[in-house]
């Protein structure tokens, strides 16, 4: 039950994340048909660089002076701290909203993520 609640809340980081990658310049257009157009690799670090929107985000809005140029290099800087380039994790992001085995691909990530915290939590 925990882990059901763990993935609904961590879910809804992915749109968030998401939300904050849209103010990345937009480079090259990416046209993603089938979910095997991304690596292992870098579903889980769209899922990593994700969660860590979220904290940056969170980080922002408690700051009311924050540029759109601050907020800008802190996306960038969590994507490279995740390892995965903008072009990436906006594609993958877009492919998951129109791609069911794209989400379902990132969701699994997710909750794998999510296990291994919680059993690190245990330890």
């Amino acid at each position: 039950m925990k882990t059901f609640a763990m993935l609904g809340a961590a879910g809804s980081l992915l749109f968030a994340g998401a939300a904050m990658a849209q103010e990345l310049p937009a480079q090259a257009e990416t046209s993603v048909t089938a979910a095997t157009a991304f690596t292992d690799e870098q579903v889980d670090s769209f899922v990593d660089a994700a969660v860590a929107m979220r904290a940056a985000q969170a980080e922002i809005a408690a700051d009311a002076t924050v540029t759109a140029e601050a907020r800008q290099a802190r996306a960038l800087e969590v994507l490279a701290q995740a390892g995965i380039e903008a072009d990436t994790y906006n594609a993958i992001g877009a492919a998951m909203q129109s791609d069911p085995a794209v989400a379902q691909r990132v969701q699994l990530a997710l909750g794998a993520r999510a296990q291994a915290a919680q059993g690190n939590d245990n330890s």
